[in-house]
Parts: structure tokens; sequence; C-alpha cells
């Protein structure tokens, strides 16, 4: 997977294992040399790739909700 981009996350201790994110191809997370089956699936996926993308920097809620959801409406909690 070497032609694409990733995110690396190193744990704070010696045992600790490495974390690789891939955000360009087929996105995936590894840890240490095994991919982590995420469960999760088309916006979900997409928001959790957008915000390590942009990992420390803050998003308000209002503007995830323009990028990932355009067709709810405004001030919509998503609840019934």
């Amino acid at each position: 997977m070497s032609e694409y981009a990733a995110v690396q996350l190193i744990g704070g201790g010696v045992n600790s294992p490495q974390i690789n994110i891939f955000l360009f191809g087929p996105f995936e997370i590894q840890v240490g040399d095994r991919p982590m089956p995420l469960g999760i699936g088309g916006v979900t996926k997409s928001l959790l790739a957008y915000l390590i993308s942009r990992a420390g920097i803050p998003e308000r809620r209002e503007r995830l909700a323009d990028i990932f959801w355009p067709d709810a409406p405004p001030g919509g909690d998503g609840g019934g």
C-alpha cells in the first residue's frame, strides 16, 4: 500500500503497536500489520476519514452537517 498516503500514530509505550490510517485509495486502518475491521460505511466512514485528516482542527457540528448531510434541514437533531 505504499502508493497511498497514510497517517501514522505511534503509541506512547515501548510495546504500543503502530497505527496506520490510509486516507487515499481504499480507506483502511491498520494496527501493527493487521487491518482493523471498522464495521462502518458510507457517510460514517467519510466523516471519520475527514476528521482524521484534520486532526487537531476544531470543526463545528453545523459545518460537518452541511458537508456530510447537505439535504438535512438546518438545526435538525436527527431525532424524531
